[in-house]
């Protein structure tokens, strides 16, 4: 295949809730220190999902494993990491990704901010309930 036929691909660290296209790389390119290899490869990119989570064995030698689930199909895809593995990311809910989702991060208070907001209700409601104590 010529170099036109290639598409560039990125030894990237897949993120939580985005979507992914995964290819094994055939062809490097060493650069100089300050500047990030360049990967490519002849190989179609397979559309895997939304990266749901990692498995690291721990041990020297293991094998890391990336789960990504197809929210369009439901089926979940495992990807075996190795030197030549890399991705792109794609936008999830666009047809370029097949990937139908309900929507970006929740949005909902967190835990921390619920609390403060009740313990401020009822810290005016016992000043209302003063001032109408003093006003009697």
């Amino acid at each position: 295949m010529s170099m036109t036929d290639e598409i560039e691909v990125f030894r990237i660290k897949p993120k939580v809730r985005k979507c992914y296209k995964h290819a094994e790389s055939t062809r490097m390119i060493w650069n100089e220190y300050p500047e990030p290899n360049k990967y490519y490869t002849t190989n179609t990119p397979r559309f895997v999902g939304r990266f749901i989570r990692m498995e690291d064995e721990g041990t020297p030698g293991s094998t890391v494993k990336g789960e990504f689930k197809d929210d369009s199909t439901g089926e979940k895809n495992t990807v075996v990491f190795s030197d030549d593995t890399c991705f792109i990311e794609v936008p999830c809910g666009t047809a370029d990704s097949k990937c139908n989702i309900m929507g970006g991060k929740k949005k909902r208070k967190s835990l921390k901010k619920k609390r403060k907001s009740k313990r401020r209700k009822s810290f005016k409601k016992k000043q209302r309930k003063t001032k109408r104590k003093s006003r009697r």
